[in-house]
């Protein structure tokens, strides 16, 4: 996943914006092609699962391992 965002950005400002990106539902364009301007664009190409699922599903794994292990 890339998170696009303005080059002229402070650090702590490209941070901010990383953060966003991964909570925030995204939008899939080919490299050919431009960003769209229209609301509506992004939405009907949108990506529609939240990127930190595979992360929670995994901790889940986990606590559900733990009795076994203990």
């Amino acid at each position: 996943m890339y998170c696009q965002f303005q080059h002229f950005l402070l650090t702590s400002f490209e941070e901010y914006t990383n953060n966003v990106c991964w909570v925030r539902n995204t939008y899939y364009v080919e490299p050919s092609s431009q960003i769209p301007d229209s609301n509506q664009i992004r939405h009907e190409s949108s990506i529609r699962y939240y990127q930190w699922i595979p992360f929670i599903s995994l901790t889940q794994v986990f606590f559900c391992f733990l009795p076994y292990v203990l």
